[in-house]
This record gives C-alpha cells, sequence and structure tokens, in this order.
C-alpha cells in the first residue's frame, strides 16, 4: 500500500492502481504495470470481477466457498473464509485441515498418470467461481506428483485463510485498486487460450443430462462485466 502512495505522492502515477499479469512459462514474460491497467491481458470476451478488500493493509478478500469440480466442499461455514493473493508465493497454501479436505476431495496419483481426468478446483469469490485446471494446482518435480496446497496455519480471527499465489495468478490477471480499496479479477489472455469456462458466475452453474459442468452466460453477466471495463478504462 504505502508504495503506491509514495507513487502518487513523488507523480510517477495519476491513478493508485497496479496490475500484475504473470507469464505461464519462462518464454511469455510477467508484468506490473503501474497507474493502470491493460485491457489487452484479459482473455477474449472474459468479464471482469470488482472484489472488496476485507482487511486494510491486505490485499485480501472474502471467499464463500472452494469448489471441486461441481462439487461444494462447504468448508467456509458458519463463517466465511480469507484469501490473499500473494504475488510472492509459489504455491497455493492454507490451514491443515483444509488442505486434507483438498487432498481427500482431489487425489493426485503420485506417479502423474491420468493428471488431466482430474476435476478443476474453483474458489467462490464475490459473484463467481474462479477455477483452476489439474494444470495448474498439481505440483510436478521430476516424475512425481502431488496436490500443489501447502499447510500454512496462520490467526483466523476473521475465517479460515487460504493462500493464493503463483498458480492462481498465472490463471487471473489481477488489479488492484488502493483508491476504491478493491482487488479485480479476469482471465489472462495468454499464447495458450484459456476457456471462458474457468471464470463461471456462481448462479449460472447447471448440470447436463450426463451429469457434466456446463456454462451458461448471462445477458446481465455479460453486461455488467462489459460496464465495469469500461468505466475502469475511462
Amino acid at each position: 500500500f504505502n508504495f503506491v502512495d509514495n507513487l502518487i505522492r513523488e507523480h510517477v502515477i495519476d491513478q493508485k492502481v497496479f496490475a500484475v499479469f504473470f507469464g505461464e512459462d519462462d518464454v511469455e514474460e510477467s508484468e506490473i504495470t503501474f497507474g493502470g491497467w491493460k485491457k489487452e491481458r484479459l482473455n477474449d470476451g472474459a468479464p471482469l470481477m470488482w472484489v472488496d478488500v476485507t482487511s486494510p493493509g491486505f490485499w485480501q478478500v472474502g471467499m464463500h466457498d472452494i469448489v471441486v469440480g461441481k462439487e461444494h466442499l462447504n468448508i467456509c461455514q458458519p463463517k466465511a473464509c480469507q484469501v490473499v493473493v500473494d504475488t510472492g508465493t509459489s504455491l497455493l497454501g492454507g490451514p491443515q485441515w483444509m488442505v486434507s479436505r483438498l487432498r481427500q476431495a482431489i487425489k493426485v496419483d503420485s506417479s502423474c498418470n491420468d493428471i488431466d481426468s482430474l476435476p478443476n478446483l474453483g474458489f467462490m469469490i464475490g459473484e463467481n467461481v474462479l477455477y483452476l485446471e489439474p494444470r495448474n494446482y498439481v505440483s510436478r518435480t521430476g516424475d512425481k506428483c502431488k496436490l500443489g496446497v501447502m499447510a500454512v496455519n496462520m490467526p483466523e480471527q476473521d475465517g479460515p485463510l487460504f493462500i493464493l499465489g503463483d498458480p492462481f495468478l498465472v490463471n487471473f490477471y489481477t488489479i488492484y485498486d488502493r483508491e476504491r480499496m478493491a482487488i479485480g479479477f479476469g482471465l489472462a489472455r495468454h499464447r495458450t487460450p484459456r476457456p471462458i469456462s474457468l471464470f463461471v458466475h456462481s448462479s449460472t452453474l447447471a448440470s447436463d443430462e450426463n451429469g457434466e459442468q456446463v456454462v451458461m452466460q448471462t445477458a446481465s453477466a455479460r453486461s455488467n462485466a462489459t460496464d465495469a471495463i469500461q468505466a475502469q478504462q475511462r
């Protein structure tokens, strides 16, 4: 927070905003933009969601639940969870009990077999579920694989605290607005396109007759996303 305030004070930037884009590999460069954000870093047609910061001094927002495939784990009851968006953490992290629940729900074969058949891992933040594919949340070392979520036990006065590190930030372009005290989330644009179904409005999830998850993007959801983008670009 202080760094952005100092840039404003020294007239280096005009807006108390910065944005973070993580490259998906060593070829694609990562980028931090100060004083604004870049629309071209968003995936084509992807909505942009703003969520208020819940703890002054931290880039922390509320999380309603964690979703594995289409199954809600209901681990943020009765008190909402908190998530810290952390550019300095290489994995995902959460309390030991939460990590244990995730390991029970997602069976990662240590031999790396059938990784692509694992369910997507979603975080219900604001009005949307933000999904990671198995390639994002599975940690691979040589020919060994494991769930890329580490146990981090921190005070839970505001609810269980989860950390969204590099695997999340590769998938989602994040915008940090110091003035309005909010974080913007949007599906990041990469050379390898991410499916729009990784960013789903929570009210538009349904199942087809085969039990597969499908996405129904409503007109109002698209309109709200467009309005947010246009307002921020003015």
